[in-house]
């Protein structure tokens, strides 16, 4: 179909949107929950270790499919817009994608660097140990994944953006801009 992005880019954006759904509330878990809070919510099958766990699988999985996107998206490029999108409309879409990509590499950048510099071997991506990035360094850790907690902000704000602008397109100017994602028939 014309106008779409390829396969590949449609089924990598949808994994990362969901790795980012998953990951961004169990961080927000670990840093708001305590142990016994983890407990109960979990009917006491998890602890604060599985929500550490779980969400950093998730993040090396976003950085690990934000590779893929970068090189999906310099093989098949973007579909043009049809009809061309306004100005402002082209500078706002440009901002927010430019935001979500950028966050998106710094987010788990600074997540694997912040547990890093936590101790050695504490980074893990589905029950694999990832390479430490630096030596340990607990202090640092701590600024280091205060800026994570920022960035993790940031993409809330910046997902939250993405989704009314599409909502904005498919709703109410049904422009076929969503469906250049979802591969769907235009009205």
């Amino acid at each position: 179909m014309k106008g779409v992005y390829h396969p590949s880019q449609r089924a990598i954006h949808w994994a990362v949107a969901i790795a980012v759904l998953i990951a961004v509330p169990l961080g927000l878990g670990i840093a708001e929950l305590s142990e016994p809070e983890v407990r109960k919510i979990s009917g006491g099958g998890l602890g604060m270790g599985d929500l550490y766990w779980w969400h950093k699988s998730f993040g090396f999985a976003v950085l690990f499919l934000m590779i893929l996107r970068v090189l999906a998206k310099l093989r098949f490029g973007a579909p043009p817009y049809d009809p061309p999108l306004a100005k402002h409309e082209r500078i706002g879409s440009a901002a927010v994608h430019h935001l979500l990509y950028l966050g998106l590499f710094v987010l788990p950048l600074t997540g694997w660097i912040g547990t890093s510099l936590f101790g050695p071997g504490v980074a893990t991506f589905f029950g694999l140990t990832m390479p430490d990035l630096v030596s340990q360094d607990r202090e640092a850790a701590g600024t280091v994944l205060f800026i994570h907690g920022i960035v993790a902000f940031g993409i809330i704000g910046a997902v939250g953006a993405h989704i009314a602008g599409a909502m904005y397109h498919g709703f109410v100017k049904r422009d076929g801009v969503v469906e250049r994602m979802t591969g769907g028939p235009r009205d």
